[in-house]
């Protein structure tokens, strides 16, 4: 028997596919209203099957069978599973438009949701007793659920936070902290002399501020990173050394004053009296300082003269490459060279800086590579490198 809902859903069915032939034939079969229209029909058609079916859900209370019918039995308990796989879809969604991040969170709310709704409708089913069936879906779920969760939920959070700083200004950054961790402390205070206070409460509460980090995170992303850190990185302020004689705003800022890894020193250079001196460990004081190819090696810089002073290492010229590592040319076709130099931060009287090179190729002694003070003329030591 067809009932008036079954027939409703027919009709809609049908309606779509006059609509997608109608269309089909006016527009020339156009792919875009096609698929829409298509769609529809066959989701209709699938809704009128499964409703006359199911013969809508009603089942007649003076058959046989109504007493073990489904729709006789106990419901289901609520979930909120549902209201999760939609966020996840909106997390999708935004993270076509926004950032790859919010794009890989969103599949992985859809997956989680997909195997707790699983799990949750098995567990219903596992007995008629509600209570028994909630305990085994914990006993199988939780030992899974908690420290996958926490640590998912941690990452997220951190991740949100991150965006933020990131996108907003640093004396902003430190304002939004203090705000949160008060308010942090706040509820946790309220909910510590309130113990009677309901977990419903409490989860209401924990749920509204990791969606409003999360949210915020998201708008954070979206935004970008703050004008500063932008102009930073296309610049370089920290990956490009500046080995000029001056100080420099970024790369010296904060320097360090002392090195505590000495133990594997391949030499000691020591500025004294506008002089640099050089010590081999074993061996005492060198005019030459030597080191090995292709290995790492450490090199500590001591200025005990007064004044600002770095040291720099000139290894010649190289060719220079583009941002994919490919080797540029100039106007005659011949590969465009640059210096090849390193540096340490500049240090006051002292201090000491690290200087760790790595060396391709052998210098060359009719153009031997040098350690040397920028701007501090006749102070350089030749460096051999074998």
């Amino acid at each position: 028997m067809v009932r008036n809902g079954s027939k409703l859903v027919i009709g809609l069915a049908t309606a779509s596919l006059v609509a997608l032939v109608v269309y089909g034939a006016t527009q020339s079969w156009g792919a875009l209203g096609v698929v829409g229209l298509a769609g529809a029909m066959v989701a209709f058609i699938l809704l009128a099957v499964l409703t006359v079916e199911s013969g809508e859900g009603d089942v007649d209370p003076a058959a046989p069978a109504a007493a073990t019918a489904a729709a006789t039995q106990q419901a289901p308990g609520g979930s909120l599973w549902p209201l999760a796989g939609a966020l996840g879809a909106g997390l999708v969604v935004a993270g076509l438009i926004t950032h790859q991040i919010v794009f890989i969170l969103g599949l992985a709310v859809l997956v989680a949701v997909f195997f707790e709704w699983l799990m949750q409708a098995w567990a219903e089913r596992a007995s008629a007793d509600r209570g028994y069936n909630v305990e085994v879906r914990r006993r199988l779920m939780f030992p899974l659920e908690l420290p996958i969760g926490a640590a998912l939920g941690l990452g997220v959070i951190i991740w949100s936070f991150s965006r933020i700083m990131l996108a907003v200004d640093k004396s902003a950054g430190a304002v939004v902290f203090i705000v949160a961790a008060a308010l942090i402390l706040l509820f946790g205070f309220l909910f510590a002399v309130r113990p009677r206070v309901g977990r419903t409460l409490v989860a209401a509460v924990c749920t509204i501020g990791g969606a409003g980090i999360v949210a915020a995170g998201i708008a954070g992303a979206s935004n970008g990173e703050r004008q500063q850190l932008v102009e930073a990185y296309e610049e370089g302020h920290y990956t490009h050394k500046k080995c000029g004689p001056e100080k420099d705003k970024y790369f010296d800022k904060h320097a360090l004053r002392h090195v505590s890894m000495k133990s594997a020193l391949s030499a000691r250079v020591i500025l004294e009296d506008g002089r640099l001196r050089a010590e081999m460990l074993g061996i005492g004081e060198q005019e030459v300082v030597t080191i090995a190819r292709m290995n790492p090696s450490d090199i500590l810089f001591e200025n005990r003269d007064a004044g600002y002073y770095r040291l720099a290492v000139d290894l010649g010229k190289a060719p220079r490459t583009d941002e994919e590592g490919n080797p540029v040319e100039g106007p005659d076709g011949q590969p465009l060279l640059e210096d090849v130099t390193d540096c340490t931060q500049i240090k006051a009287e002292d201090e000491e800086g690290l200087l760790t090179l790595t060396v391709p190729k052998p210098s060359d002694p009719a153009d031997p590579y040098r350690l040397y003070i920028p701007g501090l003329d006749g102070a350089e030591i030749t460096l051999v490198v074998p």
